[in-house]
């Protein structure tokens, strides 16, 4: 009889292990050659908000939404250039992370810049 408890404890342990929830909130970051005044990228993969961090001098456009797929423009205010998170993503438990499609970049004057020389990255 002892030995089955053991058995069910330790079964129950590794389910409970495994169980680890997957949701929180995510930063989108751009890094590039010269600072960006603008940029427009896709969100792919599940999400449920996606919204400005506290304190940036950002504004977002999300437009676009198919399935799992959300295009946002992100335009810095005048005088300031994208730097540090971009935007936040909020995801809920669903295992999967989502990831960030770089579509455009744009200067301080709003000239298209390479996007080659820029890279976004997503991370908690």
């Amino acid at each position: 009889m002892r030995g089955r408890l053991l058995v069910i404890a330790a079964i129950l342990a590794a389910a409970a292990c495994g169980t680890e929830s997957k949701s929180g909130t995510l930063s989108v970051s751009l890094s590039g050659a010269q600072p960006a005044r603008a940029a427009l990228f896709q969100v792919i993969g599940p999400h449920a908000e996606i919204a400005v961090p506290p304190g940036q001098p950002f504004r977002i456009f999300p437009s676009g939404t198919s399935g799992d797929t959300v295009t946002i423009a992100v335009i810095a205010s005048q005088g300031h250039t994208l730097s540090g998170a971009l935007v936040t993503v909020r995801i809920n438990d669903t295992g999967t992370t989502p990831t960030v499609s770089l579509l455009q970049v744009a200067g301080d004057d709003y000239s298209l810049l390479s996007t080659s020389s820029y890279s976004l990255s997503i991370a908690p």
